[in-house]
């Protein structure tokens, strides 16, 4: 048993876990800015 095999699976489910924050961040991000552009143009 290797703790390095183990410590580099860790990792690697934090860099997944850190893509999909990013791109859920990103959608609602985009989302916000969709919404304010549209109601600046309601206005």
């Amino acid at each position: 048993m290797s703790t390095d095999n183990n410590s580099l699976e860790r990792y690697r489910q934090w860099i997944i876990a850190g893509t999909a924050a990013l791109k859920i961040g990103l959608v609602v991000y985009g989302v916000w800015v969709t919404l304010a552009v549209y109601q600046a143009g309601l206005e």
